[in-house]
């Protein structure tokens, strides 16, 4: 007997029987543009690894709606659980519950927008609240996208999904997804874009798309895989829904909820204390159905698959990402790190994991930032939901559709959520008798206040505020002064009864609210009878946007009065306002950098910062238009000359953007003097280092830089790289990355003026290196496989093979930083026996083992070739752990730890029933592919008994024709045919 350090390896491995070509690689003529499209799960087998070692199960273009502690959280379906809720067979007794042209739900004349045909089960007739509430979800949908296409979506209501139970108790709902595509779409997919746009901002972000392929973190690709809704808007496949006959593209798109859950299903009042709206959860996943898809993180879960990508990923960037930098710029999916949305305005937040919620911020990458994390609710495809809260569709919501090539339909009103705070309570001071405000700003007008939510911690040593009265009241200043006018005018001034609070602790009270057609919305909290605590954030962005007056409104101070004194003191209180989505944004105003300037010195490029700032919005410098350069939604440069800072003084920016519902930001003042300005830093790329490595550029940005400035580590000048006002470098050194600690940078700008700003943190790290994978084995035959490796991003590394029949294959040259996904190849083995090799980065090894050739027989006759059905033996080395013969009915597919599995074309593995087992012999029954019972048990052997229990290695099976000589498997005998 043999032995190695990986442990004793006698076993035999995979027998691959392919059968057949798969049929989307054949040889044909297609259009570049509208190639044959296969279906997701398609696509997934077709990417397994060619190793005898069990991956990650792969998940499926689905998605599960489970039950949090103070909510709902919206994650993608694993395989496990689509098979669960599988409705193959089941959906045959469905029937249409809306408005249909024929009966079957399809329009037959000619469309003016999306129709979604909603097929119900009789399940559903039990609960009419439920059924409604998806007819009035669909036909949110309907009432924005123009495109002239039908979506089919099954839906069921009740304790059963399609009549089958729930995999968990904790499941609230699930939607399966009609997900389609091909290995060379994208250029297809980038001319149809440009050719059925019909905004012009967009078409030009269209353009801007990389004209052959799309480059990515992981390489580039011109494979896509898409939701069917976005393929019909694009003319890929026909524009009506019709599942009697598009079988070729799977079931069509289904949707279920579980009935032992909680429901609101009216939100037109508000929603109930602990009850879940169902408008908002069904509309939610109609969006996932409609596109909101990702494929973030599915080569760090299955390493060997082709990198991929949806339309929602043509636009996910690291941030700071400009229309300039659009078309080159990598698109982001690996997990991990900041994600934002990019397509041609503000950059909006994402959430960073992969499918399984690992990897990044913990919540899955089809999604924008959890407002949870961030205080900022940027759509209806947030993750999460809070119980009792409402939720409705964003203006970045309709932005992302937009992108996926949707037309939209003009007057669609949306809801924006206006915060002024990050999420994080940090303080709860007690403020009884004190009328507490937020200054917040719409993007667009007009903006009806339509609820207001604010967040009532509990006090130690205080009532529950639960049953307490509290007054809310809202006003305007129409001018953006930036403070609150003393004794205003109040639009809208109601006491509420508190209810029951969650968890959370936010508390929604929504009401019939003023409209507002300029300026600046005021929304204001008093406690007027019991004391009460108000949630105060101070971890967040300085905006001075919070105010308290302890004489009723007759006057107010800033809120940082109440706390600390600093300067980030943003009471939790917001405002829902809903807006018209066609309204051209008005531009926000927050910084201008320089904003000293000397006098009489040469003309300079002024960085402007805010938001809502768009393609034709101009800089303003003292109401007289300046040359414009437009970055991104937030970020401008404009050209001042030097006639415009010929003489001391002071001089009024704002920006611009015509259009109808457009207008002027607010203004800032930029100085005309001999003083410096003092800076400030917004952030610092990178923020962390490997210990001992050289060299390494930190660039510094922020604003009011200037060529004297200097940056300070851990309180020593740095020589620096003057940028730009908002931009400055240095450059590491070994000593300055020598000890794990955290590093201080300040930029220092000397007199006059000039000043101090404030301090960042630059850490340095030991790098550990981690793989997904310890160990992998082969068949004789070799194959290619891969694993995930996980490093922080300033860790380099180099990917060494110990084997000259291991080769590395991604990335080329083996070597990177940070997390990646790195590829292999094994050779062929022409020798009997088992070998083994590793592959070493860092500290860490993938250990990989390869079986030796085997020959295999039939035993009929003792020679080739062996058929399904037919008794088969394999000869060659290090087999089995010893000699055992089965006596059991019906024979093992397991025999003292040695198994023998058939892969067919489709790759569905099948396990072989064991006759006897050696070192040197093994005799099975190749599996008939045709029998039912067959593939249950290959079903079952994949997700319980082989995925720990195979040997490694595997074999190949050579041509074979079905023989006489076999046992009893199928009741039909099987046509001889040729395999390969």
């Amino acid at each position: 007997m043999k032995s190695s350090k990986f442990g004793l390896l006698r076993s035999l491995a995979l027998i691959s029987l392919l059968l057949m070509a798969f049929p989307w690689q054949r040889d044909r003529a297609q259009s570049p543009q509208k190639p044959e499209l296969i279906t997701y799960d398609q696509w997934m087998k077709s990417q397994m690894p060619q190793t005898d070692t069990a991956t990650s199960e792969p998940f499926t273009d689905g998605f599960v709606i489970v039950k949090s502690e103070d909510g709902t959280s919206c994650r993608l379906m694993t395989r496990e659980e689509a098979l669960k809720m599988k409705v193959a067979g089941i959906r045959e007794g469905l029937r249409v519950i809306n408005d249909g042209g024929d009966g079957r739900g399809l329009r037959l004349e000619a469309q003016t927008g999306l129709k979604i045909t909603l097929r119900a089960t009789s399940q559903l007739d039990n609960f009419p609240q439920a059924k409604e509430a998806f007819i009035r979800a669909a036909a949110v949908w309907e009432g924005i996208i123009q495109s002239p296409i039908t979506v089919v979506i099954d839906v069921d209501f009740g304790p059963t999904r399609f009549g089958n139970p729930y995999s968990s108790s904790n499941i609230i709902g699930s939607t399966s997804n009609q997900t389609l595509g091909a290995s060379n779409l994208y250029t297809g997919v980038r001319d149809q874009l440009i050719s059925t746009s019909n905004n012009s901002q967009q078409t030009a972000v269209f353009s801007a798309l990389p004209s052959s392929n799309l480059p990515t973190d992981s390489g580039t690709t011109t494979s896509v895989f898409a939701s069917s809704p976005i393929l019909r808007a694009l003319d890929f496949i026909d524009p009506v829904a019709d599942p009697s006959r598009e079988g070729q593209y799977g079931s069509p798109p289904s949707i279920g909820f579980n009935s032992n859950f909680g429901f609101d299903f009216d939100p037109s009042d508000g929603i109930a204390i602990n009850t879940i709206d169902f408008n908002a959860t069904a509309v939610h996943e109609i969006g996932h159905v409609l596109g909101f898809s990702s494929f973030v993180g599915n080569r760090e879960l299955t390493p060997t698959s082709s990198v991929t990508a949806s339309p929602w990923d043509f636009y996910r960037f690291r941030p700071g990402v400009t229309l300039g930098s659009f078309s080159a710029s990598s698109r982001l999916l690996i997990s991990g790190g900041e994600h934002t949305h990019f397509s041609g305005g503000d950059e909006l937040p994402l959430s960073t994991s992969r499918l399984d919620g690992q990897g990044g911020d913990g919540r899955q990458a089809p999604h924008w930032k959890d407002d949870a994390q961030t205080g900022i609710n940027v759509g209806i495809m947030d993750p999460t939901a809070i119980d009792g809260n409402r939720e409705d569709v964003s203006p970045s919501d309709l932005l992302a559709l937009r992108s996926f090539g949707y037309q939209l339909k003009n007057s669609v009103k949306v809801t924006e959520v206006l915060s002024a705070d990050d999420g994080s309570r940090t303080v709860s001071p007690v403020a009884t008798g004190a009328l507490v405000v937020n200054r917040l700003t719409p993007s667009r007008y007009p903006a009806k206040v339509t609820g207001i939510s604010v967040n009532l911690p509990f006090v130690s040593g205080q009532p529950s505020p639960a049953g307490a009265p509290l007054r809310l009241v809202v006003f305007n200043d129409p001018n953006r002064t930036g403070l609150p006018p003393n004794n205003p005018a109040l639009l809208f001034d109601r006491t509420f009864i508190v209810p029951n609070i969650t968890s959370s602790r936010f508390v929604e009270f929504t009401f019939d609210g003023p409209t507002i057609n300029a300026g600046d919305i005021y929304i204001g909290v008093q406690s007027t009878t019991t004391p009460m605590g108000i949630a105060v954030d101070t971890n967040g962005p300085a905006y001075q946007r919070s105010f308290i007056s302890q004489n009723n409104g007759g006057s107010f101070q800033p809120l940082n009065t109440l706390t600390d004194g600093s300067t980030a003191s943003n009471f939790m209180a917001r405002a829902d306002v809903s807006v018209p989505f066609d309204a051209v944004p008005i531009p926000g105003l927050t910084s201008a950098s320089p904003n000293k300037i000397k006098p009489g010195g040469a003309g300079l490029t002024l960085w402007v910062r805010g938001t809502s700032f768009q393609p034709n919005s101009v800089v303003k410098w003292n109401g007289t238009d300046r040359p414009t350069t437009y970055l991104n939604g937030s970020l401008m440069q404009a050209a001042i000359s030097s006639g415009d800072i010929a003489s001391a003084g002071n001089a009024t920016v704002t920006i611009f953007t015509a259009g109808q519902g457009g207008g002027d930001s607010n203004n800032l003042t930029v100085s005309i003097t001999a003083d410096n300005p003092a800076p400030s830093i917004v952030k610092i790329d990178p923020s962390v280092g490997a210990q001992g490595i050289s060299g390494a550029t930190v660039n510094v940005f922020g604003n009011n830089f200037t060529n004297s400035s200097v940056v300070r580590w851990n309180g020593s000048d740095k020589p620096t790289n003057f940028i730009s006002s908002v931009q400055l470098s240095i450059t590491l050194g070994a000593s300055d990355l020598a000890a794990f600690t955290e590093n201080k940078i300040i930029v220092f700008t000397p007199g006059p003026g000039g000043g101090t700003s404030n301090e960042v943190t630059f850490s340095v790290i030991q790098c550990s290196y981690f793989l997904s994978v310890t160990s992998q084995s082969f068949s004789s035959n070799g194959g290619t496989s891969g694993f995930s490796l996980t490093a922080n991003s300033a860790c380099p590394w180099n990917a060494v093979s110990d084997a000259q029949w291991i080769a590395i294959t991604n990335p080329i040259g083996a070597s990177g930083s940070g997390k990646y996904v790195v590829n292999y190849r094994v050779l062929s083995n022409s020798q009997a026996g088992l070998r083994t090799g590793k592959i070493t980065i860092g500290s860490s090894s993938l250990n990989i083992s390869q079986a030796g050739l085997v020959t295999t027989v039939s035993s009929a006759n003792y020679g080739l070739p062996v058929s399904p059905e037919s008794i088969a033996t394999a000869f060659g080395a290090d087999l089995a752990l010893g000699v055992f013969n089965s006596d059991v009915t019906p024979l093992p597919t397991n025999l003292n730890g040695t198994s023998v599995r058939v892969t067919d074309a489709n790759l569905n593995n099948r396990s072989s029933p064991l006759f006897y087992v050696s070192p040197s012999q093994v005799n099975f029954q190749v599996p008939c592919r045709h029998c039912q019972r067959y593939r249950y048990r290959d079903h079952v052997c994949q997700r319980n008994e082989c995925r720990f229990r195979k040997p490694p290695g595997s074999v190949g099976l050579s041509k074979s024709l079905l023989r006489q000589f076999k046992r009893q498997g199928c009741r039909r005998r099987l046509r001889p045919e040729n395999q390969t």
